[in-house]
């Protein structure tokens, strides 16, 4: 955020002039809307207010046409046609107030994974702290391009990406392509309920599908070996020989190698979403309706299919209709509704290192050699142990976006630091994945505070206080000094929130 107004990009002086957001909060409010429009999702209360601003030209030419057109009807007619057509929207309706959904934020690098539960029109609260691991489309292509080490060998591929690196790039893109067409027209998209949810399968499949190959490839492996489409016909594949074909300039692979290079990664997904919802089982009990998928990778008809087999009997399974552009859609819409996400789940522990009384220490269980190699003395004989962790937050409870958490430790003065030197208060700040972590010892700052306190303040007594700023996407923390004739120092740090980012393993 300072850099950007460093930059000349914001004026503090503008609230929400920046908003720095998260992709899988504004791909979240894109498929709320996109729901909303298509009457996939109703919410209990005010929907009435909201929906009637947003179509308040429709109802005035239904009012009119009310008016002008007169229909000769059986008696009640009308009443039975409206009361089965709001039968009909009702069946269709995925989503409510109080209804839960998971978003799959799937992309080239990483999966995001974020849990909302509807709270009101356009407003939701985390059921379960943000996601996630490197299970992008990305890592599918780097296993295609160990396959084509295993086939040409190392020595003949750095080679040819040494002379022809524009023609590399062009083979991977054509790489890129013919994946997200993988499965295409196998995969039947439509559906009879008109939601967008992805369908059963259609027509059998065909046995390969083809990645095309620059001429410049053909030419340069035709050079190295006598016959290049022996050569590659006798590459076994998991011990398994005539998987891959080299025709002309096309390298057909068969669907087992597609599904494996797939597998792979979608295993990592499947897994991990599913211990998700096992292991909060009893919070997402009737609540949790719905799987979206939205980002690049979601345009994957394999994927689709993948996703539906294990989760369909449970959940919908849904596709807005611009599942790429969600996030960018969605960024232009949190613009104007900023405070989308009304509450989080804090994913670490979050606090500050301080020093305790030697009886607190002992009694809240830190061990006796962090208390030997850390215990100091006061001036006045007290006895305190340094490196404790005072925590602020702890993981997994829920904060309030913009809510405050403050620690205000006792006055002291600061003559026995002494008076040769300036008086300089240090705050540092930590996270750590236990819920009750005592000490700071093996843990890496986050960030810290430096107060230098003025030398004519220093007679003094001072009140130290820590305060935690839990905003959108931000940690704001300040470290504020107060002393008795009420003159105050604060410095402050923004933080982001710290997510465990987990990464595959490419064979």
């Amino acid at each position: 955020m300072k850099w950007a107004a460093k930059a000349g990009m914001v004026d503090p002086s503008i609230p929400n002039h920046l908003i720095i957001a998260y992709e899988p909060e504004c791909a979240s409010l894109s498929v709320l809307y996109d729901m909303f429009d298509n009457g996939l999702l109703t919410f209990k209360f005010n929907f009435i207010i909201y929906y009637l601003k947003k179509k308040i030209f429709i109802l005035f030419e239904m009012i009119t046409n009310e008016s002008s057109a007169k229909q000769e009807k059986a008696p009640g007619a009308t009443k039975v046609k409206d009361e089965k057509k709001e039968s009909e929207d009702e069946k269709k309706r995925l989503l409510r107030t109080g209804d839960a959904y998971i978003m799959l934020d799937l992309r080239e690098g990483t999966t995001d994974i974020a849990c909302h539960e509807i709270k009101g029109p356009f407003e939701v609260k985390e059921l379960l702290a943000p996601s996630g691991g490197a299970w992008g489309s990305y890592y599918i292509d780097k296993t295609f391009e160990f396959m084509l080490i295993e086939i040409f060998g190392s020595d003949h591929m750095n080679e040819f990406k040494a002379i022809h690196p524009g023609k590399y790039r062009e083979l991977m893109s054509n790489f890129e392509r013919n994946k997200c067409d993988f499965f295409k027209d196998e995969y039947n998209n439509s559906n009879s309920n008109s939601n967008n949810s992805v369908s059963k399968p259609g027509k059998a499949r065909p046995k390969f599908h083809s990645v095309t190959l620059p001429i410049e490839f053909d030419i340069f492996m035709q050079g190295k070996y006598e016959d290049i489409e022996q050569v590659v016909n006798d590459f076994q594949f998991y011990g398994k020989p005539c998987q891959i074909q080299y025709i002309a300039t096309c390298l057909r692979m068969s669907h087992e190698v597609w599904m494996k290079m797939f597998d792979d990664l979608i295993d990592l997904i499947i897994v991990h979403t599913t211990t998700l919802i096992n292991t909060n089982a009893e919070l997402l009990k009737h609540k949790l309706k719905c799987i979206c998928l939205v980002g690049g990778f979601s345009k994957s008809e394999y994927l689709h299919k993948r996703i539906t087999d294990e989760f369909a009997a449970h959940y919908h399974i849904f596709l807005p209709r611009y599942h790429i552009l969600s996030v960018v859609d969605g960024a232009a819409r949190i613009g104007k509704i900023s405070n989308f996400v009304k509450s989080r789940i804090v994913n670490k522990t979050y606090g500050v290192s301080r020093a305790v009384h030697v009886l607190e220490a002992t009694n809240s269980g830190v061990s006796a050699d962090h208390i030997q190699n850390h215990k100091f003395t006061t001036s006045d004989g007290q006895e305190f142990v340094n490196n404790c962790f005072d925590v602020f937050i702890r993981k997994g409870e829920e904060i309030n976006v913009d809510q405050v958490v403050e620690h205000e430790f006792g006055s002291s003065k600061v003559e026995w630091w002494g008076s040769s030197f300036d008086y300089i208060d240090t705050t540092t700040i930590y996270s750590s994945d236990e819920k009750n972590p005592l000490v700071v010892s093996g843990l890496k700052p986050l960030a810290t505070l430096y107060i230098r306190l003025p030398r004519e303040l220093q007679s003094n007594k001072l009140k130290v206080s820590n305060r935690f700023y839990f905003g959108n996407t931000t940690l704001r923390v300040t470290t504020l000094i107060t002393t008795t004739d009420g003159k105050c120092i604060e410095k402050e740090v923004y933080l982001d929130y710290d997510y465990s980012i987990e990464k595959p393993s490419i064979h």
